[in-house]
């Protein structure tokens, strides 16, 4: 079953979340230090375990988590990227 989030921090048109992708949207949305959160497409890429990989852009993070079957692309637009990233990466594990 699909899930989705929209509305509040969340931007754009794509709602569609992966399961492994959950627990990172919802972190990042209860932080205040998080002004947007944009959820990118979904991508078939099986991996032996659920994984992150966060990248600083200028905007904030970039946010890869990968699934058992796929991948997704989260940005997360903060100033506080140092805050932002242990909180994610704490909620993930």
């Amino acid at each position: 079953m699909p899930k989705h989030r929209a509305g509040g921090k969340y931007s754009g048109s794509h709602t569609t979340i992966i399961d492994a992708a959950e627990v990172v949207a919802d972190t990042a949305a209860k932080l205040k230090e998080v002004s947007k959160i944009i959820l990118g497409m979904i991508k078939v890429a099986p991996s032996k375990q659920a994984r992150l990989k966060i990248t600083v852009v200028p905007a904030g993070l970039e946010v890869v988590v990968y699934g058992r079957i796929s991948l997704q692309t989260i940005f997360v637009y903060t100033k506080d990227t140092k805050n932002v990233q242990s909180a994610i990466e704490r909620a993930f594990r």
